[in-house]
């Protein structure tokens, strides 16, 4: 009883940061240069039951009877995929195709969205592709 509880417990906390992720995808869906986030999920542990079994001649074999022990979340992954070009008819103003990184003059983070470089053409932009 204690262990489906101490189950249940980790995958309400997991989803609780898969959903996180999803409101902070929604409240960015806006922002320049906002690249989405994607939850991904993996086993806490989990304890064999009974082991796997061969086929014999005449049934098939029997794979391992396991009980999961939780989850949690494995990684949260950034997707770099293209985004929607719009144009804003500014001169200063440039997109980026591509899954690229480039450093902004007047910043050293990496940037896909050189908003905060004011004043200048793109062709005055020291570019580096990281």
């Amino acid at each position: 009883m204690l262990r489906a509880l101490s189950a249940a417990v980790s995958g309400l906390r997991t989803n609780q940061a898969a959903l996180d992720v999803i409101g902070n995808n929604i409240a960015n869906v806006n922002t320049l240069g906002f690249k989405a986030s994607q939850t991904e999920f993996a086993d806490l542990l989990s304890q064999t039951i009974a082991g796997e079994q061969a086929p014999a001649s005449s049934v098939g074999g029997k794979d391992a009877m396991q009980i999961g022990l939780g989850s949690t979340v494995g990684a949260i992954r950034t997707l770099f995929t293209q985004g929607v070009v719009q144009s804003t008819n500014n001169p200063s103003d440039l997109a980026i195709q591509g899954e690229v990184h480039r450093d902004c003059r007047s910043s050293r983070a990496g940037t896909r969205s050189c908003s905060r470089c004011v004043g200048c053409t793109p062709s005055q932009i020291p570019w580096r592709v990281r």
